[in-house]
């Protein structure tokens, strides 16, 4: 099986062990789980409870689907519908649901990672990536 890796070096802010640790995991679980498409198979870190950390995660899958199928409200519920539809351009019928034709945003691993460095929520975190590392 052919896997992928990424590894996030980081410089840790100066800090309370057990905050800058918590941030860590935090930081890690956020991660992994934008990236649980590309099929996460492990992940976990290193630190060594002074200035630096390394979180890696390793990836079925380097690149997915352009587009996706979302679920939307059952036929049932008109005034959802309505609005599901005004939302979503590319919409079907599916048992009794409607559903949509998404276009994902970030279909490649590396943009997606980066993506996810610039959410607010890791940003929040304090934590300064000094690369991305996807091989």
């Amino acid at each position: 099986m052919k896997a992928y890796a990424v590894i996030l070096p980081i410089t840790c802010p100066e800090g309370k062990e057990d905050v800058i640790g918590a941030r860590l995991v935090k930081t890690l679980q956020f991660i992994k789980t934008e990236l649980e498409p590309f099929e996460i198979v492990d992940f976990g870190w290193e630190w060594n409870k002074k200035e630096s950390a390394l979180l890696y995660l390793i990836a079925k899958n380097k690149t997915r689907a352009e587009y996706e199928t979302r679920s939307g409200p059952p036929l049932t519920l008109p005034e959802h519908v309505k609005t599901f539809q005004q939302n979503h351009t590319h919409t079907f019928m599916e048992n009794n649901h409607l559903m949509a034709k998404v276009k994902v945003p970030f279909p490649e691993l590396e943009k997606a990672v980066k993506n996810c460095l610039e959410d607010q929520y890791v940003k929040d975190k304090r934590m300064n990536f000094k690369k991305i590392i996807v091989s």
